[in-house]
């Protein structure tokens, strides 16, 4: 995984492509691992995987899964990993273009004719989910401040929130604005926990890929009330509040930040019930973040929130 972020690091994927990519490195790993825990067999698939979606590092990804075996790694696998690896495949081939540059232009107030390209793509909320088998009714949404009448109000205290930020504050801020993308700091957050436990590589594997499954299917519903309302950036209509090096290109109600913050801190609650109260924090780190760096009102922040805790009560139960 921590190599699958190296590589997005250098990338410009959308959060719904990223939120994916580690989905599939995560559970080609785990898949192929579990049936007869064989190490190389597992790294071969991963790094099929991996060649696949990013094939321009294939060099640089083929040594850097070398080094990880303690043999030299076969071209392919066969047998029951293979048959596994060609199944991943074969979903991953479905859902390929991930998203599909369009140099059309939108005319939506405020966002000033931003090429299509420019943007994460809505079609994320077309692609199969992982665990939901339905998409979430959004019904007990809540609209973004521009429909009811509170976006002064908000981007006032917005602005003046912004004067007054402790150092913890921003640091905090930057941390959770990271260009690894929230899913990805949420997986650091698990290795980070579990790098001081006795759990087993099986248990850890498994955990990995239940939390990316969880994510890409949480980043899949948050794209499609993004794509609902289309709220405008703050960068683009108040230039003077991005300060920091996080530059949204999706529409911003609601905050990924939020929303992806409190399906995560909830999962790792279950599975690390010692460490609950510290994911808590997180997760209100995570919201608060997008506010304290001048990207969300307070609003976004909230409903993103709440639509998390809503996707955590449809998916976690059928991760147990």
């Amino acid at each position: 995984m921590l190599y699958a972020q190296s590589i997005i690091k250098q990338e410009t994927a959308t959060l719904p492509e990223i939120s994916r990519f580690y989905a599939y490195v995560s559970i080609t790993f785990f898949d192929t691992y579990e049936i007869n825990e064989n190490m190389e067999a597992s790294l071969v698939a991963v790094r099929k995987v991996i060649n696949t979606l990013y094939p321009k590092y294939q060099q640089i990804t083929d040594n850097v899964i070398q080094v990880f075996s303690k043999t030299l790694l076969p071209l392919q696998i066969n047998g029951k990993e293979g048959d596994t690896l060609d199944g991943i495949l074969k979903w991953l081939n479905s859902d390929r273009p991930l998203s599909i540059p369009s140099e059309a232009t939108v005319n939506k107030v405020g966002w000033e004719n931003i090429p299509m390209n420019k943007l994460d793509s809505p079609t994320a909320g077309t692609w199969k989910h992982w665990i939901l088998k339905d998409n979430i009714n959004l019904d007990f949404m809540d609209q973004p401040a521009e429909k009811n009448g509170r976006y002064d109000e908000e981007l006032k205290n917005l602005k003046n929130s912004i004067k007054i930020l402790t150092q913890l504050q921003k640091n905090t801020s930057l941390f959770w604005l990271d260009n690894k993308a929230v899913v990805g700091i949420w997986q650091d957050r698990l290795y980070d926990e579990v790098d001081n436990s006795k759990m087993s590589e099986i248990q850890f594997a498994k955990m990995q890929k239940n939390l990316a499954l969880a994510l890409a299917d949480t980043v899949i519903e948050i794209w499609k009330v993004k794509y609902i309302y289309w709220s405008p950036p703050l960068r683009y209509t108040n230039s003077e509040l991005a300060n920091n090096s996080f530059m949204s290109t999706s529409p911003r109600f609601v905050s990924e930040f939020a929303a992806v913050g409190a399906v995560a801190s909830e999962f790792l609650a279950s599975n690390l019930p010692d460490q609950k109260e510290v994911f808590i924090q997180d997760s209100k780190d995570a919201r608060d973040s997008g506010k304290w760096g001048g990207v969300f009102l307070d609003s976004d922040n909230q409903s993103g929130y709440v639509l998390g805790q809503k996707i955590a009560n449809e998916i976690l139960p059928k991760l147990n």
